[in-house]
Order: C-alpha cells, then sequence, then structure tokens
C-alpha cells in the first residue's frame, strides 16, 4: 500500500481530485452518487443547483485526500460555529482562504469543485450541503406563509456543516511543514 502524501490546497490539486472522482459515462449506476452542495431546499436558484454526479468508489479512494484539503481551510484553524448550531459548521468565505490567511485558488471553479467533491451524498465527505443564509433569514422572518424566493448567487456567509473528522492540516508548502508533519504524520498513515 502507497504511503499517504500531504498535498498543498491549489487549484491543481482540487482540480486533479474533482476530474478522478466526478462519474464518467461508463460509472456504473451503483457506484454513482450525487453532489449535494448547492441544493433548491436549502434556498438555491436552478441556475446554482448543479446536478453532478461522482464515483463513490473513487470518493473513498481520494477520502483522504480531500479530508486533508479541507483541513487547511481558514474556517478549520480558526472555528466559526454557529451558537445555535449542534455540529461544527463552516462559512463559504471560511473555505475561501487557507490556514495562512490566503486566498488559495486563482479559478472561482476550483473553489466549487472543492465544494462538490466536500458533499456527495451517501459517502463519507467533509461537508453537508451549503443554506442560503439570506434564504434562512427569509424564511425565520416569513410572516406570510408563502415559501421566499431561491436566492441565485452563494454568499459568503452561506454556512454548512463540517464533519467532525476534520482537523487542520497544513501545507507541505508551510514553513513549519515539516515539525508539524512528523508529530502528526500517524493520524494520516
Amino acid at each position: 500500500m502507497k504511503a499517504f502524501e500531504p498535498m498543498a490546497l491549489n487549484d491543481e490539486n482540487v482540480q486533479a481530485i474533482y476530474n478522478r472522482c466526478v462519474a464518467k459515462e461508463d460509472t456504473p449506476a451503483e457506484d454513482r452518487a450525487e453532489c449535494m452542495a448547492f441544493i433548491g431546499i436549502c434556498g438555491y436558484a436552478r441556475d446554482v443547483f448543479r446536478k453532478i454526479w461522482f464515483s463513490k468508489s473513487k470518493i473513498a479512494e481520494d477520502k483522504k485526500n480531500i479530508y486533508y484539503l479541507y483541513g487547511q481551510l481558514e474556517g478549520v484553524h480558526q472555528p466559526e460555529d454557529l451558537p445555535s448550531a449542534r455540529h461544527r459548521t463552516i462559512t463559504v468565505g471560511g473555505c475561501m482562504r487557507n490556514c495562512r490567511g490566503e486566498q488559495w485558488f486563482k479559478e472561482k471553479r476550483s473553489l466549487l469543485m472543492l465544494f462538490y467533491i466536500g458533499a456527495v451524498l451517501l459517502c463519507d465527505t467533509p461537508i453537508s450541503g451549503f443554506t442560503s443564509s439570506s434564504y434562512a433569514a427569509d424564511l425565520a422572518n416569513n410572516i406570510t406563509g408563502k415559501m421566499p424566493e431561491p436566492r441565485r448567487q452563494i454568499a459568503t456567509d452561506d454556512v454548512t456543516f463540517l464533519s467532525d473528522k476534520v482537523t487542520p492540516t497544513l501545507s507541505p508548502e508551510d514553513s513549519v511543514f515539516r515539525a508539524w508533519w512528523h508529530l502528526h504524520h500517524e493520524d494520516w498513515e
């Protein structure tokens, strides 16, 4: 068995995992699982909600890599938990920066790909689907009894639950990585 090799949170690594894990035409139906990152019942309009299918077996093969990349997010290193939440939470904004506070992606599609590989239904993935914060506020303040209109955009304060298995990690590019990895490598092997 090949030893786990930590990877940096960047466009190339996220896109590579996404491309490996997305279902292909020949992926059997029983090996397919739908991404649930942005769905209508959580306040997202059809143009935001995209049906994307992944290979469950490929997600399982890349699970450690996916969790490791999520561990480098600022929102994991500096918890953003909502006071009323029963589980840890993270916002879109907390996913946009790495643990050094730097935007980790050059292309917005890489950020979306991270969300998609992180929220695959029926797979052990780091996040559940996001909830539109403005839609949630509209529901809470609703006095008409009619459902509010879904929102067309993703906002930085939209929130999702974070798996308890997501732990803070460092990029191999970080200056203190070697010392940190010496203490934590057993957790990943």
